[in-house]
């Protein structure tokens, strides 16, 4: 059984500077590449947060194909939507993270999370 690693926003800023120095293949939510997005030019966030999400989505450019994309469907929140939880970006990213499990029965997956 081979274990995968799906990242959340705040553990892949957490590697900036690290994340594909040991080769591992890992998946990410189409909704983290969205935060990235929106922390890099954000007057909200520091220059060193600001900075670590450009290095991030930078590396996931060059590294295109290493790594693997989750596209949030809104069906991956229905179950936590009648279980009464909030649709909140975090939510749906372990949204994301429930369905690459679901479909990947026969490896371990490992949710990284830095919140």
């Amino acid at each position: 059984m081979k274990k995968i690693k799906f990242y959340d926003t705040s553990s892949l800023l957490l590697k900036a500077d690290t994340l594909f120095e040991d080769n591992e293949y890992f998946a990410i939510s189409s909704i983290t590449l969205e935060e990235l997005e929106h922390i890099k030019t954000s007057a909200n966030k520091d220059a060193d947060v600001k900075h670590a999400a450009r290095k991030v989505l930078h590396d996931l450019d060059e590294h295109y194909g290493a790594f693997e994309i989750i596209l949030y469907n809104e069906l991956y929140g229905d179950k936590m939507l009648k279980d009464g939880i909030s649709l909140t970006n975090d939510a749906k990213i372990i949204a994301c993270a429930r369905h690459f499990a679901a479909t990947h029965p026969e490896d371990a997956i490992i949710f990284v999370s830095n919140d």
